[in-house]
């Protein structure tokens, strides 16, 4: 979405911020060495996010969750 304005001012919507999710599913029952990793794209500027993996309960700056047990989602 874009908006010219008088004396040539633009205004632009940012694209909309998307993510991808890889995994990699634990090695065996009760070994805690399963990992996501969160990569978001999208946006303007200098990208501050916050992850969380328990419904906002905890966040964290580093988009890797690492020793990750198996379970039910």
């Amino acid at each position: 979405c874009e908006y010219k304005g008088m004396a040539g001012v633009v205004i632009s919507q940012p694209l909309a911020v998307s993510f991808t999710t890889s995994s990699t599913n634990p090695t065996c029952n009760g070994v805690a060495d399963g990992s996501i990793v969160v990569t978001a794209v999208g946006g303007t500027g200098v990208a501050n996010m916050l992850y969380s993996i328990d419904n906002g309960t905890t966040y964290q700056v580093s988009p890797t969750f690492n020793g990750l047990l198996g379970g039910v989602a």
